[in-house]
């Protein structure tokens, strides 16, 4: 399960977390070597794709197998990168059920249970405050043009990809290719879609995530923030986070 963990979890947070706990460095090293399983397919994917760019004198393609490896390549990094993530799941989803006693056990610190049961309150009021009926009708209207907008950017750049965004291969340069410039990539259909996006992010972000927030604010300070909150155990918190 530790293995698992190590080669299947997020490698920054998992290092991070690590370091905090003040585990032996050559146990975790030693425990990640798996992770040469995931990093050998992904090498030749980009080896053979660089392989099946190159070309003989008379245009030929010099490795013609090569783009048939680097499919199977990727398939195998895939594959990996896949059992490696759902043995980490598995071995966290496990841990927390069949040792639970023995978590409950672990001392955890009282600022970062304060902070979990701090957001578990936000987390309800937010619910509470962003019910449909209590939403404004600018609000609404607001979110009905981000949900549209986004609609159009994915069917624009699904439906209509290759009018979208010209075609850039990893061995292509934007000196001979893009003209120079890396933004000749996005054709004016693709500035349309990625113009949709900013417009759902906008209307999402700015406007309704920030009356969102003031909402919430309002709606605890209704309730009484002044009531402490109790802790949450760490099985709760792992949970929850």
């Amino acid at each position: 399960r530790k293995v698992a963990v190590l080669v299947g979890g997020p490698d920054w947070p998992v290092s991070v977390l690590c370091g905090i706990l003040g585990l032996d460095l050559l146990p975790v090293l030693i425990a990640t070597i798996p992770v040469v399983a995931l990093i050998v397919p992904t090498v030749l994917c980009g080896s053979f794709a660089y392989m099946g760019s190159l070309e003989t004198d008379n245009g030929l393609d010099l490795y013609p197998w090569a783009d048939t490896m680097g499919a199977v390549a990727s398939a195998l990094s895939a594959g990996a990168m896949f059992y490696f993530t759902l043995s980490a799941a598995s071995a966290v989803k496990d841990t927390l059920l069949n040792c639970k006693d023995e978590i409950d056990a672990i001392p955890i610190d009282q600022a970062v249970a304060k902070a979990d049961a701090d957001a578990v309150k936000w987390d309800k009021a937010h619910r509470k405050a962003v019910v449909w009926t209590n939403v404004p009708v600018l609000i609404k209207h607001a979110l009905i043009v981000s949900v549209l907008s986004m609609m159009a950017c994915v069917y624009l750049l699904i439906v209509f990809n290759s009018k979208c965004f010209r075609e850039y291969d990893l061995m292509y340069t934007i000196k001979e290719n893009l003209g120079g410039k890396w933004y000749n990539i996005v054709l004016p259909l693709g500035r349309w879609a990625l113009g949709f996006f900013a417009v759902s992010y906008l209307l999402l972000a700015g406007v309704f995530e920030s009356w969102a927030k003031r909402e919430t604010e309002r709606v605890l300070k209704e309730e009484g923030t002044d009531e402490e909150s109790e802790p949450l155990k760490l099985t709760e918190a792992a949970t929850y986070a």
